[in-house]
């Protein structure tokens, strides 16, 4: 039950002894009166302390209203501190006053009309303040009542005091979207760092719905990390199967499908069945919800809100919570995904005046005394704190921690001169300033080898893989696992774990080390380590000072994270060259690299030296290619050798590096696997320079486009451009990537020797295109854009076939090509470009049928592309291109119409 106080004037003290009589008859046994002989202010107590402490510890203040009420300066200063310590409070009109309004926002409860049923108001409003008050929560064993610097669980929900207020308004929100339909099934609960969003979600919003009953089947928090989709697959999975790792496995996989709705509507059904509540709402929550947008890649970012998105539908049970900082509701809403707006829930920073039901609190629990100064000390320095960065309340929660663990374990008693033990006189720092300082350099070597040991190796732990730079320039914390950690670390790293100033926990369920939440049946999974709070950049000068150093690594760092994603993201040869790295950040990462090797994956190495190598390609062939052309009258042969020697320099100089790091890392006595990592570089060189070869004949292609070159010139140059493209090619013959590439390649060559009129050249380069098209399809018959790249190569045969007067051979690769582009549309209705090809075919087998005098066919194939580019201008009207395919089609038909003598049906 709720912790009730009664204010009253002493002139009503009738009234308010009817009151708590009421009160008492409703089972409402916790109740404050100050004029009650066994409850309220005992003779010789000091009565003015004992009224603020039994403020601080209701949950609810009810107000007796009546003129005498509204006249005393005492009642008004009982109701102005329980606004302040955010108390429920509930004012009642005991006789007519002549205004009924006490506070803005605070609804009065008139007793003068209808007391009964305006009481039975009353009592209800009570039992949800009830639920929400940590006093009917019980503190596991081995749980601290103060959990310092990391956030709140479920399991710290009864030390959780101070936020009963955010709660019940997150509470009514969901309660409201439950009730409701057709609107938002999303809540983002925003905040800035530090403002306590993710003990919101877990102590507060969570372990309290867990208490009302079968309206609510609570899943777990999880927590984002770089694969979203699969852990709240997993986690769905989890409760619906309980015990059966199979059934969760199968379930997992068929959450994380292309359509997951069937998989999400079972998972519902069995759990509501499971809980015996089968109108239960099932509640997602998800924490550090940002993790979204800066561990997943967009690719897995995308997945994640896909199947969010699908739990959110109007006929499935599912609600969802995703706590995450205010600065990424942007992104959230920027993917498109969603179907509707999520509701913005933004709790503001808990005040300092509530610290001292953040200290008593827990204290009343584990039957710890409290000096009035101790709280006194420690609200006054928060209050002088620059609260405005976010972190003050996580200091205090940090140093209540400390001292619990060095003091009030021990003794149950916190006094000032505890609070004074981590205080810097001579450096002018308050306990809050200085406890985590303390507390993490006493974790650490003071001086000696050691200590240069360990400031080395931390420093490479936490740049950058602890830390990143978001873009408004402050540093926040990102999770990483222990195996991508230098080795050396790990002992500064487990000194500091135990300090809790880092924190220890598995990769998929997000419970910290300690905190009571593992057990015999969790899965083994990697250990990731994060640090506590970001208040630990700030008030830690040794990190503090690293970071301050390392900001403009940092904040390029993340450049290059996102200019890797963009890269990888591109699906083709082309589109990749256009996203490598240029220019000024290319040359800072370059420096980095060398700088520090280590701060790198292999893939963001290999991105690195793939942007370098096409730098030092591009610069030659800016300078090259004009050379090129005003050499072309001298020999083919010379010629022939500079643009064979662009690429083959560049495959010499990076095997070449390559073997020059291998020699070091064996004269370092190198690993075998740093061999074989050697190995792949080298390979990766050779893939760069086959990449090099392709780019160059597209590149010469485009000179030759333009310019009156005699043509034996021309192609004795690509001839040889094309043998050497041949060797390169044949070093990586299994390479999917560079086949295809060097298919792309082989049809720019067609093309140039198709514009010289040389079909036969032409036709041998599109062929040979079309059967390292085939090949790669037979390897993988799933991949649509290596089918297109066979359809594309059957029509450039079929358009030089019909130049050389084979309209029968042209017929038949255009309707091939027909063939799968009509299939490539079947699987996907709503693949604008294949429907597109799809109406180009047409209009090619048109003509050919027209040429050989079928008009009837020509007619038909022709109708058919025009109704394919009608209804693609009808879904975009503003697609000029789509508009003027459509025209394209009428004045073939007219022109068969007419031929048919139908001037009529030809002039419409």
């Amino acid at each position: 039950m709720a912790h009730i106080f009664i204010s009253h004037s002493s002139k009503d003290a009738a009234a308010a002894r009817r009151l708590k009589e009421w009160l008492s008859a409703q089972g409402f046994d916790s109740v404050f009166l100050d004029i009650d002989k066994e409850a309220g202010i005992q003779p010789g107590a000091m009565w003015e302390r004992t009224l603020y402490r039994k403020v601080e510890r209701c949950q609810a203040m009810l107000l007796v209203v009546t003129p005498d009420w509204l006249a005393s300066q005492w009642c008004f200063a009982e109701y102005a501190q329980a606004r302040a310590l955010g108390k429920a409070i509930f004012p009642l009109i005991e006789t007519p006053t002549g205004e009924t309004f006490v506070g803005g926002d605070l609804q009065a409860i008139d007793l003068t009309e209808d007391r009964e049923g305006k009481l039975t108001q009353l009592a209800a409003g009570l039992r949800k303040v009830a639920l929400l008050s940590p006093d009917g929560f019980e503190l596991p064993d081995g749980v601290a009542p103060y959990p310092g610097l990391t956030a709140f669980g479920e399991e710290h929900a009864a030390v959780y005091f101070g936020r009963e207020d955010a709660t019940g308004r997150l509470m009514e929100v969901l309660r409201r979207l439950r009730a409701g339909s057709g609107g938002s099934k999303l809540i983002a609960l925003l905040g800035a760092s530090g403002t306590g969003k993710s003990s919101l979600l877990r102590a507060g919003l969570l372990a309290r719905l867990r208490r009302e009953g079968s309206a609510w089947i609570v899943l777990p928090a999880i927590r984002a990390e770089a694969t979203p989709a699969r852990n709240l697959a997993d986690a769905i999975a989890a409760a619906t199967a309980p015990g059966d790792t199979a059934a969760q496995a199968d379930l997992a996989n068929a959450l994380s499908g292309a359509d997951p709705s069937a998989a999400l509507a079972d998972a519902a059904r069995r759990m509501r069945r499971a809980a015996g509540a089968l109108d239960a709402t099932i509640l997602i929550a998800i924490d550090q919800g940002e993790e979204v947008f800066t561990l997943a890649e967009p690719a897995a970012a995308r997945a994640f809100l896909t199947l969010l998105n699908a739990a959110m539908a109007e006929d499935l049970p599912f609600l969802a919570v995703i706590a995450m900082r205010s600065d990424y509701l942007d992104a959230l809403q920027a993917m498109g995904v969603l179907l509707r707006e999520p509701e913005v829930v933004s709790p503001s920073p808990m005040p300092v005046e509530r610290i001292g039901a953040v200290v008593r609190g827990p204290a009343r629990l584990a039957d710890i005394t409290v000096d009035d100064d101790f709280v006194a000390a420690v609200t006054a320095d928060a209050g002088r704190g620059d609260t405005g960065r976010g972190d003050t309340l996580p200091l205090v929660a940090f140093l209540l921690a400390r001292i619990y663990e060095t003091h009030g374990k021990a003794d149950r008693h916190l006094s000032l001169a505890d609070y004074d033990t981590f205080r810097d006189v001579s450096g002018g720092l308050s306990p809050l300033e200085n406890a985590v300082r303390l507390v993490a350099e006493d974790a650490l070597p003071a001086s000696g080898e050691q200590a240069r040991a360990a400031n080395a190796a931390l420093r490479e732990a936490f740049v950058p893989a602890l830390v990143r730079l978001s873009e408004e320039g402050e540093f926040t914390r990102r999770p990483a696992p222990l195996s991508t950690l230098p080795a050396a670390a790990n002992p500064w790293i487990d000194l500091l774990v135990a300090a809790r100033v880092l924190v220890r926990r598995t990769a998929l369920d997000g419970e910290a080390e300690g905190s009571g939440m593992e057990g015999p049946e969790a899965p083994a999974r990697e250990p990731v380590i994060e640090v506590a709070h970001e208040a630990l950049f700030r008030v830690w000068p040794r990190l503090a000072g690293w970071l301050e150093e390392e900001r403009d690594f940092l904040a390029g760092k993340t450049r290059l994270d996102q200019a890797l994603a963009d890269w990888t993201a591109q699906e083709d040869d082309i589109a990749r060259a256009k996203a490598l790295l240029t220019g000024v950040m290319l040359d800072r990462a370059r420096d980095w690299l060398l700088a520090h090797p280590a701060r790198f994956s292999g893939t963001e190495r290999d991105f690195i030296l793939r942007s370098e190598a096409a730098e030092r390609i591009a610069q030659a062939r800016t300078h090259r290619r004009d050379r090129l052309i005003r050499y072309l009258s001298a020999s083919v042969a010379a010629v022939s050798l500079i643009a064979i020697g662009l690429v083959g320099w560049q495959w010499r100089e990076a095997v070449a590096a390559q073997d020059a790091e291998l020699l070091a890392r064996r004269n370092a006595e190198a690993s075998e696997a740093d061999a074989l990592a050697a190995r792949d570089e080298a390979k990766a060189a050779l893939g760069a320079a086959t990449r090099a070869a392709n780019t160059m004949i597209f590149d010469l292609a485009q000179e030759f486009e333009d310019r009156s070159v005699p043509t034996p010139i021309i192609r004795a140059i690509l001839e040889q451009a094309r043998t050497l493209q041949d060797t390169l090619a044949a070093g990586a013959p299994d390479d999917a990537a560079l086949q295809r590439s060097r298919a792309v390649a082989l049809n720019e060559l067609g093309d140039v020797y198709a514009r010289q009129d040389n079909l036969r050249a032409a036709l041998d380069a599109y062929r040979e295109s079309l059967d390292i098209a085939r090949a790669l399809t037979a390897r993988d018959p799933d991949n649509t854009q290596w089918q297109r790249d066979v359809s594309i190569s059957l029509d450039r045969i079929g358009d030089v076939t019909l130049r050389a007067g084979d309209a029968s051979g042209a017929l038949d690769a255009y309707r091939e090509s027909l063939d799968i582009f009509r299939a490539l549309t079947a699987r996907d209705p709503d693949n604008t470009e294949w429907q597109r090809d799809v109406s180009v075919s047409l209009n090619k087998i048109g003509d050919v049928q027209l040429r050989a005098g079928d008009a009837s066919g020509a007619l038909d194939a022709y109708r058919e592309g025009l109704d394919i580019a009608r209804a693609l201008a009808a879904r975009d009207p503003d697609n000029t291109e789509w508009q003027r395919d459509v025209s394209i089609s009428l004045d073939r038909i007219g022109d068969v119409t007419l031929r048919a003598g139908d001037a009529s049906g030809a002039l419409d």
